[in-house]
Formats: C-alpha cells, sequence, structure tokens
C-alpha cells in the first residue's frame, strides 16, 4: 500500500468525528433511558 499522509489524516479525522458524534448520541440515549 503506498502512502498518502493526507488522505489517511483526512480519512482519520472523519472517522473521529463521526465517532465523536456517535458517542454524543450514545450519551443521549443513555440519558433518555435513565430520565424515564
Amino acid at each position: 500500500m503506498t502512502n498518502i499522509p493526507f488522505t489517511k489524516r483526512a480519512l482519520r479525522g472523519l472517522c473521529g468525528k463521526m465517532s465523536r458524534e456517535q458517542a454524543d448520541n450514545d450519551v443521549k440515549k443513555t440519558m433518555d433511558v435513565f430520565a424515564e
């Protein structure tokens, strides 16, 4: 595999952003469950 730092960095940033949003959603869901 060829080394493409920009693409890897962009991909990692995108994955990090997605997982952060997913974590926020999980926290909201958890709070909703406890609120009931």
